[in-house]
């Protein structure tokens, strides 16, 4: 079974089972992901058992912190996604592609109204 991974350009968040309840062993994963070179910011929530970490997606890939929780021991390495496998990077091509059909649809209906208002016009 594989960790849970949602990831996006710059902000990734993982459900660390160990978290789940233990706000004490937040500190220590955070205080280390935060060493990380070109991690921003690292938060963790108890309740969830998950921590959400915003990066520098110029300086750092979503795997290099994946992997830093391996080795330290929160992810074992059977779980871990494979590169390329990381949740999020499909969303993110579906969103930009729903984007895409919303701006055509809005530029479409705007120039059938346009159509239209100029013919009223002529007639």
């Amino acid at each position: 079974m594989q960790c849970h991974v949602h990831s996006v350009p710059g902000r990734l968040r993982i459900r660390l089972p160990r978290l789940k309840g233990r706000p004490e062993a937040a500190g220590p994963v955070c205080a280390g992901v935060e060493r990380i070179f070109g991690v921003r910011s690292a938060r963790t929530n108890p309740v969830t058992g998950s921590i959400v970490v915003e990066y520098d997606p110029a300086a750092l890939e979503d795997q290099t912190i994946l992997e830093h929780l391996v080795e330290v021991g929160e992810i074992p390495h059977t779980r871990l996604p494979r590169h390329g496998e990381v949740a999020g990077r499909k969303v993110g091509q579906v969103g930009q592609a729903v984007g895409m059909a919303i701006a055509r649809n809005a530029f479409e209906r705007t120039l059938e109204g346009s159509a239209l208002s100029l013919l009223a016009l002529v007639l």
